[in-house]
């Protein structure tokens, strides 16, 4: 599943701190995010069910708005 972290990227989150601790858990929901927007983008192309496509296009566009406040936080 694209965005998901694995157990190491856990671990190496678990054992950071402070500004570290930051940087790291927002760089990995950012790449989250990203995959929750390629799911959410094939919903859209190749869905069937209105509901569902909706409830994708929401995700498309949260999540979107939600990286862009995270890369600003980066900065």
């Amino acid at each position: 599943m694209p965005g998901l972290m694995s157990d190491a990227d856990m671990r190496l989150l678990m054992n950071a701190s402070g500004a570290d601790f930051d940087q790291m858990f927002l760089t990995m929901m950012i790449e989250h995010h990203e995959g929750a927007i390629e799911m959410a983008k094939t919903e859209q192309s190749d869905g069937k069910n209105a509901d569902a496509i909706a409830l994708a296009e929401q995700i498309d566009s949260g999540q979107t708005a939600e990286i862009t406040a995270m890369q600003g936080l980066l900065k």
